[in-house]
């Protein structure tokens, strides 16, 4: 989800879709098939992952190894099987039907699953959020079918009818740029991801917290009272952690948390962090030079068109201050220094946006060290 501005000046919430590349596999007609349908394949996979057939249906309609293939009733029109859908096909203020899966939100209850109210709150009653009866008991002695009850939540498919398309922006100033595969190209290792990941954030920690002990509290010394006579249980000194004002038993002290991760397994945890926005598409390279002025309009609409989520922008010069104040103020983006960013800051986020220089300085800092010769694997 994100936000634009309308010509009038209103604000009207969206939701970015990426549509297309889509090639046509197939093209259903009535004489034929009893139906009229257009067959449209996307989502690039690599071949490993599709049987032979479907690898020699998508080589028919000279398509590339794609992931998911869906088929559109009515909407062949003129399309012929090798051509390639686009965004282009769609028009501003158009109205569209989308279909999704919806988020899963667990085994949820009535109240939440199907908006029942709530029961009495008062006068001891325990039937405040429960579903209540679901049946008779000896007549009919089951419980009909359709009844609506606690259970999974989400998670299955949902259509949207009557959606506008607020604006179409084509893909026509992006570009592609080559990546290092010995940098992009590592597998995601957990245990050692999460190792340096671990490490990052605990180095973080300032480790200050300091408390003071029983025999550090300033605190007389004398009795609180009278050992015998008063009727009391005995007490010794006013500095026991029990006491107001005493010392913090096992409290903590200042510290260092920092946890050594060696070189190398920095390194490649490195590459496996930015391998997986690679393989997820959810890796992009901004050139600074666009941004002669700071313009915040400029910089949401480069990432209204790059997935959702929160969103790293990784920056390597000094010179980009006008990049840097265009995406600041952006509500769900953060700005690190290529020299600063760490494993933990690329994992955490959901999109992964670079400098040339950054992309340069990450790549130079990930990439292995090169073996000498008669070095051993």
């Amino acid at each position: 989800m994100t936000q634009v501005f309308t010509e009038d000046g209103t604000v009207e919430r969206v939701t970015v879709v990426e549509a297309g590349p889509c090639h046509v596999t197939g093209i259903r007609t009535n004489d034929r098939d009893g139906y009229e349908a257009v067959q449209l394949a996307f989502g690039a996979v690599k071949e490993k992952g599709l049987t032979r057939a479907e690898l020699g249906h998508l080589k028919k309609a000279d398509a590339p190894a794609l992931r998911r293939v869906a088929e559109f009733r009515d909407e062949a029109g003129e399309l012929t099987v090798g051509e390639t859908v686009t965004v282009d096909a769609f028009e501003k203020g158009q109205t569209v039907k989308v279909s999704g899966v919806s988020k899963g939100k667990g085994f949820q209850g009535t109240v939440k699953r199907h908006n029942f109210s709530r029961g009495p709150v008062s006068h001891g009653s325990h039937n405040v959020r429960a579903p209540g009866s679901i049946g008779a008991s000896a007549t009919p002695s089951r419980v009909f079918k359709g009844i609506r009850g606690p259970g999974q939540m989400g998670n299955k498919r949902v259509t949207q009818k009557g959606l506008e398309v607020v604006d179409v922006r084509p893909d026509g100033k992006t570009g592609k740029v080559d990546l290092d595969a010995e940098v992009f190209g590592e597998e995601f290792h957990m245990p050692l991801v999460h190792e340096t990941v671990k490490a990052e954030l605990n180095a973080r920690r300032r480790g200050t917290a300091s408390t003071l002990r029983r025999g550090e509290v300033a605190m007389t010394g004398a009795k609180a009272f009278r050992q015998k006579g008063t009727g009391r249980a005995r007490a010794g000194a006013l500095s026991t952690p029990q006491r107001t004002g005493g010392g913090v038993a096992f409290g903590p002290k200042p510290r260092g948390y920092a946890v050594k991760v060696n070189r190398k397994a920095r390194r490649r945890a490195l590459r496996a962090a930015l391998s997986v926005h690679a393989d997820r598409g959810t890796l992009a390279v901004v050139d600074p030079a666009d941004f002669d002025a700071p313009s915040t309009k400029k910089a949401a609409e480069a990432l209204a068109g790059f997935g959702e989520g929160h969103a790293l922008v990784v920056l390597g010069r000094e010179d980009e201050e006008a990049c840097v104040k265009s995406f600041r103020n952006l509500r769900g983006v953060d700005l690190a220094p290529a020299d600063g960013v760490g494993v933990a800051d690329i994992i955490r986020a959901e999109r992964l946006v670079l400098s040339p220089a950054a992309l340069e300085r990450l790549t130079a800092v990930a990439r292995p060290p090169a073996r000498e010769e008669g070095e051993a694997e």
